[in-house]
């Protein structure tokens, strides 16, 4: 029986590790598994203690120009998850501007409301919208859109219906579902990778056309603009103080962690394996470094910074070493996987940065904008197929 301890990460508290364990105990369901729970949270975390009154605001721009077309394609994402709306927004001045209809058509928003709400909830899509975690919120996302002014001003007008203008409602109220189900979590709840977003999106306009996905932001992502990515240093620190809070509380006083992660292990006489999230990785890197825990077979590692800090010379448990190669300690497990997404910027590679004949780095691509990118994951097939491959 290997028995496997899932240890979070940043800003993780009771909800959202309680989604992320069920998911992950959902896709280790076999006989010859044991997985186990590992709540640091509750001897660690942080807060801003007065509300954040010490930041400053400031301003932040990104030029498209340095973005390949995979990274406008999921830009498009990072603005419809900033603005579910967005989209019917632009078609509705585009609506605005053109001529006139031909006669005897019916009202864009009476067809597409009709398609929306009369779209059957089963077989493939009630399946997809399972694994999206949306199920619960679909009727509220789907009234919310056809509610808005932005939905009646995009189709106040008769209309033909396109596969393009039903992929924009898609893509409108699959964003606002994602917006509802991260309200329920407080914002920590895991992201789906964008291929299932994507599936699920193709499902709804039961049309594989994907050359007109994010048509009415193509324009404006394909020319360099200012204000796109202009953000409050506010809002930006309050979005990543979650990701970042508990790691410098960690360096600060992590010993609690570890001991509780320490705890957990030696319940086992054996046949441990580790699975650690962000700075759950870190505290797990450190643990083993300075403890012989022959219960760990195998350590796995997503989404974590415990290379950088060390070639930052910021790893608790060990110092870097200039000009050397020195291997991880011999009572460090002997099987590492790393994995990381590149567009997931507080993962990292840890193979060259620490020197051992097991460690694996392995990169993923969840198909989100960060900080989306940090928390999708396990929902991502490719990491499960990864993970599944190491264990057996």
């Amino acid at each position: 029986m290997k028995n496997i301890i899932f240890v979070h990460g940043t800003g993780v508290r009771e909800k959202s590790y309680t989604e992320s364990l069920l998911t992950i105990s959902a896709r280790l369901d076999r006989e010859d598994i044991s997985v186990v729970g590992c709540r640091w949270y509750e001897d660690g975390g942080v807060e801003l203690n007065k509300g954040g009154i010490s930041i400053p605001d400031f301003d932040s721009t990104r030029s498209v120009s340095e973005v390949s077309e995979d990274d406008r394609a999921v830009s498009t994402w990072a603005v419809l998850y900033e603005d579910p709306l967005c989209e019917l927004r632009l078609l509705g001045l585009t609506q605005q501007q053109s001529g006139n209809a031909a006669p005897n058509q019916v009202m864009g928003s009476q067809q597409l409301d009709a398609w929306l709400r009369g779209l059957s909830i089963e077989g493939d899509l009630a399946e997809q919208l399972e694994k999206c975690s949306l199920t619960a919120v679909w009727a509220e996302a789907v009234r919310k859109v056809t509610t808005s002014d932005e939905f009646r001003l995009a189709f106040q007008r008769p209309m033909t219906v396109t596969a393009r203008i039903r992929r924009t409602l898609a893509e409108a109220v699959v964003a606002q579902a994602l917006a509802l189900h991260r309200a329920l979590y407080q914002e920590t709840a895991d992201w789906i990778d964008g291929a299932n977003r994507d599936h699920l999106v193709d499902l709804l306009v039961g049309d594989q056309d994907r050359d007109v996905k994010g048509w009415a932001l193509k324009n404006l992502l394909a020319r360099p603009f200012t204000r796109y990515a202009q953000r409050q240093r506010g809002k930006i620190s309050e979005d990543a103080f979650g990701a970042i809070g508990d790691i410098l509380f960690y360096q600060a006083r992590g010993e609690a962690i570890r001991s509780f992660i320490k705890n957990k292990i030696e319940l086992f006489e054996s046949d441990v394996v580790l699975l650690a999230h962000s700075l759950g990785g870190i505290a797990c890197v450190d643990l083993l470094i300075l403890h012989a825990l022959p219960q760990v077979e195998l350590l796995i590692t997503v989404g974590s910074q415990a290379p950088v800090l060390y070639e930052m010379n910021a790893l608790v448990s060990k110092p870097f070493e200039v000009n050397k190669e020195t291997p991880l300690p011999e009572h460090f497990p002997r099987r590492w996987l790393n994995i990381y997404d590149p567009r997931d910027f507080l993962s990292y590679v840890a193979r060259g940065v620490f020197h051992g004949p097991s460690i694996t780095d392995e990169r993923v691509d969840n198909g989100q904008p960060f900080p989306q990118a940090h928390t999708s994951y396990w929902k991502n097939d490719k990491v499960w197929e990864t993970i599944y491959k190491e264990l057996a």
